[in-house]
């Protein structure tokens, strides 16, 4: 009876799916080869874990996710998550990582643990080999979620940091640096523009990002998304710029320059570049 209701359960699912969501049946069919690995992650010492963990990058290397990586992946971390944290991943938890490895929107209820699912599904992908930004909506929530999940990480042998306003240039860079980095989308966002200011390489402090992670994406990529991110500040004149100023003043529209319908945007002829 129990596995009747099971399919009739799993039937209805796919049923009342609403448009553009994914289907979990094939997640779900992961889960016992799981739980399968445990008995035999149970028995290694931390360093073997990490060993294994290590082992599956070499793997990974270059090479997109299978079901099998999914599994030990999910496996590994519920695991490292038993250890660091005493607490066993959940099965929502896992079918969770499963759909943000394989680059699905996931949303999950409050009380289900998405903090976790998310963590894991960072380490996956640094064990891939890739660059991780967890993007949360506030400074609090970065800071708390990358110590919380520190010992997660450390078990699969992930590096971690965390960005926040206090922090200097040489600690952002070295937070960037690490294998997954947690930062609120506003002081994220504004290191990308003091990079774009730059004129030395030696002065960037985030590498190229591979991955992002983003914690409650409704509000970062909605609501966060209608707030500019503006930079201001004075700036000493220089000669240059009063030669600059004095070349712009005899151009002339529609001779040296073009401008759009609003006149925001303002480009130069032939003429004006000559």
């Amino acid at each position: 009876m129990a596995a009747l209701i099971s399919r009739v359960g799993k039937k209805l699912r796919r049923i009342i799916q609403r448009p553009g969501s994914v289907e979990l049946i094939r997640y779900e069919a992961l889960l016992p080869a799981v739980e399968k690995l445990e008995p035999e992650l149970e028995k290694l010492s931390d360093e073997e874990l990490t060993e294994r963990a290590g082992e599956l990058r070499e793997k990974l290397k270059d090479t997109a996710f299978g079901d099998n990586h999914l599994i030990e992946i999910c496996a590994l971390g519920r695991e490292a998550a038993r250890r660091a944290l005493g607490e066993r991943a959940f099965d929502v938890q896992i079918l969770g990582t499963m759909g943000l490895l394989s680059k699905h929107v996931v949303q999950m209820e409050t009380g289900e643990g998405k903090t976790l699912a998310g963590a894991l599904a960072a380490a996956g992908y640094a064990i891939r080999g890739k660059r991780v930004h967890v993007v949360t909506v506030n400074d609090y929530l970065a800071r708390r979620d990358a110590e919380w999940m520190g010992p997660v990480y450390a078990l699969l042998g992930v590096s971690v940091g965390w960005v926040e306003p206090a922090h200097s240039r040489e600690e952002r860079r070295e937070a960037y640096h690490k294998d997954v980095t947690y930062g609120a989308v506003a002081e994220i966002g504004f290191d990308v523009l003091r990079d774009r200011l730059v004129t030395a390489v030696d002065d960037l402090v985030q590498p190229d990002p591979e991955v992002a992670i983003v914690d409650e994406a409704d509000s970062v990529l909605v609501d966060e998304a209608r707030v500019p991110l503006v930079m201001a500040g004075s700036i000493d004149h220089t000669d240059a710029d009063e030669e600059v100023a004095k070349v712009v003043r005899r151009l002339r529209l529609n001779l040296h320059y073009e401008t759009d319908s609003e006149g925001r945007n303002a480009w130069l002829t032939d003429a004006g570049a000559s």
